[in-house]
């Protein structure tokens, strides 16, 4: 039916967000000596969950996209993401930002300084990128869209967002393109919904894929430490580090698709998977107030709690998993705060 949820896709939602709290309880549970050590990206279990969950994010955002753009005009889409996700992203730009205000009083820094930086876009873009890089790329699908949605316009779009000088854009928005419009086209094509016979060997080849790519990941794979634009120095390296993380991001996005799916079909009336489908209706606000979690434990130094790796980052994550699940079904017990915490998603 149409408008109905896709409570498999709800299912993959849950995952990717269980994926994101965890990689971030491992990144920042283990205290400010750790973060600042970058150990955490030599973590096997971080490493692979960076490797893929904000990639299957994107396919899964772009697949639904199709959806919208079958039933709305794209100016309605895009208004409506545009009031979904700008208005929490103006919220809690200013809820991160005023509470940095304690920075001011300890001395750490100006109020001028303080001041230049609420007032700009960086705090938008440093702790809430994932949400304005959903914005970047649907509005870039639909101008294609408008364009004749031919999938070389797609792949000529990209061209031009690898051959873009270095920090014009944020990496992470160019890296994120491919994997948006790849979900997009597999929703309007329906890939999903045929039962096609060389799904099994797509299959294989993704996990041997994916295995070979996280065998070869290392920092400066991550988009976060290596940037994404090859028109700079050693421009040949990084090409091949931008191409590495995505055919590995997508390889790993596909494999867990398909394991989800099959995980799904066999468990659908499970309590913990309907727990997961749950978290994956709240999957926004989810994202939203962990960050908020995170950047305020940060700053008042509440982490780590015992000073145990293996338990600080268990306890980080429950905590902040409970917090955030628990604060976004608040926020819709209002109309008001559901609007402005949560874009007035249903």
């Amino acid at each position: 039916m149409a408008g109905q949820r896709n409570a498999y896709l709800d299912f993959a939602k849950g995952t990717a967000i269980v994926m994101v709290v965890l990689g971030h309880a491992i990144q920042y549970g283990n205290g400010a000596s750790y973060l600042a050590s970058e150990q955490h990206y030599d973590n096997p279990l971080f490493r692979f969950v960076y490797s893929f969950h904000m990639p299957l994010f994107m396919l899964i955002s772009g697949y639904l996209l199709a959806f919208s753009l079958e039933r709305r005009s794209s100016r309605q889409v895009f208004t409506s993401r545009l009031r979904r996700l700008g208005v929490p992203i103006l919220t809690f730009a200013l809820l991160i930002k005023g509470a940095s205000v304690a920075a001011v009083a300890k001395g750490d820094t100006t109020f001028l300084q303080w001041a230049e930086g609420f007032l700009s876009f960086s705090v938008m873009n440093y702790h809430l990128w994932f949400l304005w890089s959903v914005l970047f790329n649907t509005f870039f699908v639909v101008v294609i869209r408008r364009l004749g949605d031919s999938p070389a316009l797609y792949l000529l779009a990209w061209a031009g967002l690898l051959l873009m000088p270095e920090g014009t854009l944020h990496g992470v928005y160019s890296f994120m393109f491919p994997c948006f419009a790849a979900g997009y086209l597999a929703g309007k094509h329906r890939f999903a919904e045929q039962k096609r016979p060389e799904g099994r060997w797509l299959f294989a080849l993704s996990l041997v894929l994916f295995a070979v790519g996280l065998s070869l990941y290392g920092k400066e794979t991550y988009v976060y430490v290596s940037g994404q634009c090859v028109l700079r120095s050693e421009g040949a390296r990084y090409f091949w580090l931008d191409m590495l993380r995505l055919v590995t991001g997508m390889a790993g996005s596909l494999c867990v698709l398909t394991a989800l799916k099959w995980l799904y079909s066999r468990s659908k009336e499970n309590p913990v998977t309907r727990s997961i489908i749950a978290l994956g209706r709240d999957s926004m606000g989810i994202y939203l107030f962990q960050t908020l979690f995170f950047f305020l434990s940060g700053r008042l130094s509440l982490m780590p709690f015992t000073g145990h790796h293996a338990a600080d980052v268990t306890l980080t994550f429950a905590l902040c998993l409970a917090f955030s699940f628990a604060c976004t079904r608040l926020a819709r017990l209002n109309r008001l705060s559901n609007f402005f915490f949560l874009g007035g998603s249903k």
